[in-house]
């Protein structure tokens, strides 16, 4: 398999016409998203003009290789998932700028266009500006910045575009659950609150204003997994999950994969200020999985950790931004 440079996130779709809708709102590009109509049932008709769904097996979902696995360069070792970005992915800074582990590939997917178009443009890298960086500090001169960054204070981390963006990480803007593969509103939330779009909607008197509805693609965890070539990745090193409660709904949608092939699992394990929060519990259906809780919000597959060699476990990464 050769090297390749990503692109964008597109999909073979069916219909002509259909094809900028899709390629505007995952690709975040205002200019082609701007005619998308927002309600369910024009994302209902658009799924129907689609063949199986663009979601199908049949569909890459990131550049695949001849043999439709995800065309992840060979210098690669081990693939991390970080579901939820929120406007700077501190979790993928974690893993990349900061603990800087040999080999690792991350897969980061978030429904918002517009905090994935920023996470990706580099905007969070700029001198500190408030305009322009809503984490406060985003200037690496300040010294402030480095104590924060020291103290794994994760506001304030932000992913380096310029060094990881399709090179070792690369972007999917969708939404997950489980279920079909479909277009689903999913609620944006008003200025300031930044990371608590969700698929529910936010009870009354929490503090959450949602102030639009966007219809976005919805994927399966199942769907990442199937194209992973599992001859050459062993297991998904680490699965993070801060879906604002759809966590539980999103570990199911992996299905045997998750007790299978995922080594550690950082999840949030409770947003109850979302109706319909809970509808999985997180924790119940970890264990049930074969999971270990080791405190927090992490956890490790008992079942892997026992099977592999010492040698190999030991080399893993399960740290997390949240601790």
């Amino acid at each position: 398999m050769k090297p390749v440079t990503m692109k964008p996130v597109t999909f073979m779709i069916a219909s002509s016409a259909l094809m900028g809708f899709v390629t505007g709102w995952i690709c975040g590009n205002p200019t082609a998203s701007s005619n998308v109509h927002q309600s369910q049932g024009d994302a209902e008709i658009a799924l129907s003009r689609t063949v199986a769904g663009f979601w199908s097996l049949s569909q890459p979902i990131m550049p695949v290789d001849v043999l439709g696995f995800l065309d992840i360069p060979e210098k690669y070792t081990h693939i991390k998932l970080d579901i939820g970005l929120s406007v700077n992915a501190p979790n993928s800074a974690l893993w990349l700028d900061k603990l800087r582990l040999p080999g690792r590939f991350v897969i980061g997917i978030e429904p918002n266009a517009k905090s994935l178009q920023r996470l990706e443009s580099g905007l969070n890298n700029l001198p500190n500006e408030e305009a322009v960086c809503p984490q406060k500090i985003c200037d690496s001169s300040d010294p402030l910045y480095k104590i924060l960054r020291e103290k794994n204070a994760p506001d304030y981390w932000a992913l380096n575009a310029a060094s990881h963006v399709g090179k070792d990480w690369y972007g999917v803007r969708a939404a997950v659950d489980d279920g079909q593969p479909r277009f689903q509103d999913i609620y944006i939330a008003g200025p300031g609150l930044q990371g608590t779009d969700s698929l529910l909607n936010a009870k009354a008197g929490v503090g959450l204003n949602m102030i639009a509805k966007t219809a976005v693609p919805i994927i399966r965890l199942s769907d990442i997994f199937d194209r992973i070539d599992f001859d050459r990745f062993q297991f998904v090193e680490h699965l993070k999950i801060d879906a604002q409660g759809m966590d539980g709904r999103i570990l199911r949608s992996a299905k045997h994969y998750l007790k299978e092939r995922v080594v550690y699992v950082t999840i949030e394990l409770s947003a109850q200020q979302y109706i319909g929060a809970g509808e999985v519990n997180v924790d119940d259906y970890l264990r049930s999985q074969g999971f270990e809780h080791l405190g927090g919000e992490s956890y490790v597959n008992a079942r892997l950790k026992a099977s592999l060699d010492p040698l190999v476990f030991d080399s893993l990464d399960g740290s997390d931004a949240k601790t």
